[in-house]
Order: C-alpha cells, then structure tokens, then sequence
C-alpha cells in the first residue's frame, strides 16, 4: 500500500540535496574548469528520470507479475540519471583534475551509489513487508 506521494519526496529531498550541494562546492569547481552552473542543470535535470526508474524498480520487483524488460529499462535510466552530472565532470574538468579530485570523485560516486542500492534493498524490504500484511 502506497502512502503519500513518494516519489513526488524523494524528488524535493534529491531537489534540496543538490541545492545544497551547488551552494557548498560550486565555487570549488570553477577552480577546474567546470561551470557549476550546468552542474546544477544537469544534476536537476536527472532527477525525474532517477526517481521515476528507482520507483519502477522498486514496484516492479515487488509486483507479482514482474516485466522484466521494464525493469531492465528502469534499471538503465536510473543509472544514466545518476552518472549524468559526474559525466559532466569528467567531460568539463578532465584536462584540470588533479589526482585527488579524481579520487575523491570516484569515491564520492562510489557512496552515493551504494547508498542508492541501500535505499532500493530498503524500499523492497519494506514494499514486500506491506504486501505481507492482512488489509
């Protein structure tokens, strides 16, 4: 059973999050070339698409009557949602990173991923617990 809006959440909480984020190290990226401002456009710009195949992920590996190929779509836009800005970086600032801000880069990436697959395990836990439940 659905409550709420979620998606509609994650979506504002992602918005906030980015926000945020381009406030604390947009001035910091210009130092490597990057114009943070089409950071921010593309890390606002992947954030429907993110939400939308995280939920479809979710839902459909939840529901009894899984399409595969959906999920597989799902799957592949949530990832390109995700990698969409870090693309960015490596394309805007390659010539100028030095090594640590690869590093960093690559482990931050490394995190929010994780996080993300946290959050799906999460989320199916708690979609297959209500399903469980008498109504």
């Amino acid at each position: 059973m659905r409550r709420g809006k979620p998606e509609l959440w994650a979506a504002v909480g992602l918005l906030l999050y980015t926000v945020g984020r381009f406030l604390a190290a947009g001035g910091t990226m210009s130092q490597y070339g990057i114009d943070a401002r089409w950071f921010l456009f593309w890390d606002v710009a992947t954030i429907p698409p993110y939400v939308w195949g995280i939920a479809k992920l979710v839902r459909g590996l939840t529901s009894a009557d899984t399409n595969w190929g959906e999920l597989v779509l799902a799957t592949v836009v949530a990832l390109v949602a995700f990698l969409g800005p870090y693309i960015y970086l490596v394309y805007a600032g390659a010539e100028e990173f030095p090594f640590t801000a690869w590093a960093l880069l690559i482990v931050v990436i490394a995190l929010l991923a994780a996080n993300a697959v946290v959050d799906v395990r999460r989320k199916l836990r708690l979609a297959r617990t209500e399903a469980l439940e008498p109504h």
